[in-house]
């Protein structure tokens, strides 16, 4: 009506509207289309802020100085959404003590303006939709549609999947036939409205399913089961943690591996396993693979405590193996030498006549810390002979290696 009522007027009407939303409603799909049908109107397609300009609209909105990581986190949240941008930025500033916050905790953040849009754009969905799109929030941020029916069977995948797409939630990727979601904020969202019995009902849910499907699917079903946490089994989740901190380690990602182990560690704090020695590995396992700075100081931490468990326990080996981590460890800390040297001598004392090849792996490093870090030079000497004559009775390859790298070192 008002396109036709102003005329040659000098004025410019500027109109937004969403695609997604000029579908639910047959008559404004109509009138848009009779309105791009005249030749003064113009369409334009407002595309995703880039990042420099996503940084800047940051730097205008925030109520204080933020940090860089911080910006950079929002910006890869709200991919390029001037709305949800504005919002996160405004959220993050607002807080009493922005210091407390740190980048992996603004990865959770949802302001409540964002929630409650997003909130009434999913209550259109049908329940199969919604219901369908909860499995797939709670599985990642991409699933394999080959996947939707069996993680929601009671569901009509294609008919919820056509309708999610038509009101602008996924897309699906070809010739892949991966579905996403449009965008991060609309599976948080989702996410965010799953009461948490159920969230974590769905965890276990997808775990079950994807322990049972064929592949290697180790590391994804140890998350869910850590999500899920207690409802699969204690003894089951912390194994899975395990086992899938022993894979990432094989292959060298010993990023991944200590993030797998220290959730264990986490979980069996709050939900103890049975068996004692369970928990003193996984602190061995996690110092073991611990390289980055932050990881290097809770990793010696986590050593400590697991050589404090193997103590109680009477457990020589576990003990040796933990001093010898934690040895090498305080290399690059810097560490007191006489924590260090202490330790290596209980272990030593501990081992007593078992085990020659982790006894000669202990004396070689003992032998190193008397020679430079107390001067030792004859002790130093004397240790490595008796290291030498170990690893070569024990017949171990990689301890001998050791044992004269270190006699190189003194």
């Amino acid at each position: 009506f008002l396109s036709r009522s102003v005329g040659r007027l000098p004025l410019l009407l500027v109109a937004a509207y969403r695609p997604d939303g000029a579908m639910r409603a047959p008559g404004r799909a109509r009138s848009l289309a009779r309105l791009a049908e005249r030749d003064a109107t113009r369409v334009a397609k407002v595309e995703a802020l880039s990042d420099s300009e996503a940084r800047e609209l940051v730097r205008r909105h925030q109520r204080r100085a933020l940090d860089p990581e911080w910006v950079e986190t929002l910006t890869r949240r709200a991919q390029g959404n001037p709305f949800y941008l504005v919002e996160l930025a405004r959220l993050l500033g607002a807080e009493d003590d922005a210091r407390r916050w740190q980048p992996g905790v603004a990865e959770e953040l949802l302001p409540r303006s964002v929630q409650r849009l997003l909130a009434e754009r999913l209550a259109a969905l049908s329940r199969g939709s919604l219901d369908l799109l909860r499995v797939a929030a709670v599985f990642g941020a991409v699933v394999p549609r080959s996947l939707l029916d069996d993680l929601a069977p009671a569901v009509d995948a294609d008919a919820a999947l056509a309708e999610a797409r038509t009101l602008g939630f996924v897309v699906e990727s070809r010739p892949s036939g991966e579905l996403r979601f449009t965008h991060a904020l609309v599976r948080d969202a989702i996410c965010a409205g799953l009461p948490g019995e159920e969230r974590r009902r769905l965890h276990l849910h997808v775990a079950d399913t994807r322990s049972s499907a064929p592949g290697d699917h180790l590391a994804e079903v140890a998350f869910h089961l850590a999500e899920a946490a207690p409802l699969g089994g204690i003894e089951r989740t912390l194994d899975a943690l395990r086992r899938a901190g022993d894979q990432a380690r094989a292959a060298f990602d010993f990023e991944q591996a200590y993030d797998l182990y220290a959730r264990a560690i986490e979980l069996g704090e709050r939900w103890p396993h049975p068996d004692s020695a369970f928990r003193c590995e996984l602190l061995i396992r996690a110092g073991e693979v611990a390289v980055h700075d932050r990881e290097l100081q809770e990793g010696r931490l986590a050593l400590e405590e697991a050589m404090e468990l193997a103590r109680a326990e009477g457990d020589a080996e576990r003990f040796a193996r933990a001093a010898l981590l934690y040895a090498y460890s305080s290399d690059y800390l810097a560490a007191a030498s006489a924590e260090v040297v202490d330790r290596l001598r209980e272990a030593h004392a501990l081992l007593d006549h078992r085990d020659a090849a982790l006894r000669a792996r202990v004396l070689s490093r003992l032998a190193v810390e008397e020679r430079y870090r107390r001067g030792g030079v004859e002790r130093a000497e004397a240790l490595l002979a008796e290291a030498q004559q170990l690893a070569g009775t024990s017949g171990d390859q990689r301890t001998l290696a050791r044992v004269l790298e270190a006699t190189s070192l003194v």
